[in-house]
């Protein structure tokens, strides 16, 4: 066996010559068995609500526009309405590849309606989705207007 010893920058490298039949011998790794990249979490479907800060009764028709605001959020959002019951199913957010997700919240209310465009922009009130899949808040109250 032939080794040679190599000084660059100050450090010491060493190669080593190996015979081609102990290359040979050596089992070599395979795709298999590499490490593998964990998946990217599925974009899940929540239902949220919205109720009224005043009578904390259920607002129909208010668009709800979940706005991802982690690493790498680029400010796009999937809008949705809400039923007759003040709910929202379908809201698609879900835990990201960085952990927990944040999501801003922004509520736009029918025109003509007393309340006001609403948002949910700081870390005690966003929607806040974790690596399980659980999240809260579930309900966010829409302001009136001039409040």
């Amino acid at each position: 066996m032939i080794t040679r010893k190599q000084f660059l920058s100050g450090a010491m490298l060493s190669v080593v010559a190996v015979p081609v039949a102990a290359i040979a011998a050596e089992p070599t790794a395979t795709q298999a068995d590499l490490p593998k990249a964990k998946p990217s979490p599925k974009r899940l479907v929540y239902t949220l609500r919205v109720i009224a800060a005043d009578t904390l009764q259920p607002l129909p028709d208010v668009e709800i526009q979940p706005v991802y605001a982690g690493r790498g959020a680029d400010g796009g959002y999937c809008p949705t309405r809400t039923d007759q019951n003040g709910m929202a199913e379908g809201v698609v957010v879900g835990p990201t590849a960085d952990g927990p997700g944040v999501w801003q919240i922004y509520l736009n209310p029918p025109k003509g309606s007393k309340y006001r465009y609403t948002s949910f922009t700081t870390p005690e009130t966003m929607l806040t989705v974790l690596p399980d899949g659980t999240y809260f808040p579930d309900t966010f109250r829409l302001a009136l207007k001039g409040t």
